[in-house]
């Protein structure tokens, strides 16, 4: 694992998590089990929030992340608002409010031809489905760029 699903910032009045937006949940809670302990170091001298951003989490996923956290340390976490994020995300929570919502997941280049891609829940391609590919999913796909293999949506749905 290469540990860099999470950069560490801090200002005048906050931590920050920046969390890479598309990491994850078992990157971000196996990273954050080895940087909690040099946190807790500075949280025994300070008490400023925490706020993470980065990255669009489902309520268990916070739930997930703040019961990490709180383990370890006492203190104030904020997610950031999805009004906040831009990006994918925010096209993404924009479409939860009128459609079945399962867990998404992104993936950030061209599929060629022979290639598949299986999910239970939502699919987002940010490239092309080139001729002899496919994509298949539970939920919902969305390509950023041209289908010319096949895609299957709704795939769990009967």
């Amino acid at each position: 694992m290469l540990n860099n699903s999470i950069k560490i910032s801090q200002t005048t009045n906050e931590i920050i998590l920046n969390i890479n937006v598309i990491a994850e949940i078992d990157e971000i809670i196996s990273e954050l089990e080895e940087k909690l302990p040099k946190l807790k170091d500075f949280y025994q001298t300070s008490t400023i929030p925490m706020r993470i951003t980065g990255r669009l989490f489902t309520d268990s996923e916070i739930e997930k992340v703040k019961s990490l956290i709180n383990s370890q340390i006492k203190v104030d976490i904020k997610f950031d608002d999805v009004s906040d994020l831009l990006g994918l995300h925010a096209i993404k929570k924009t479409f939860e409010v009128d459609t079945d919502i399962s867990e998404t997941k992104f993936i950030q280049n061209s599929l060629r031809s022979g290639q598949r891609q299986e999910y239970s829940g939502s699919i987002v391609i940010c490239g092309d489905v080139n001729a002899g590919a496919e994509v298949i999913a539970g939920g919902n796909i969305m390509i950023l760029g041209s289908l010319r293999g096949l895609a299957h949506a709704g795939a769990n749905r009967k």
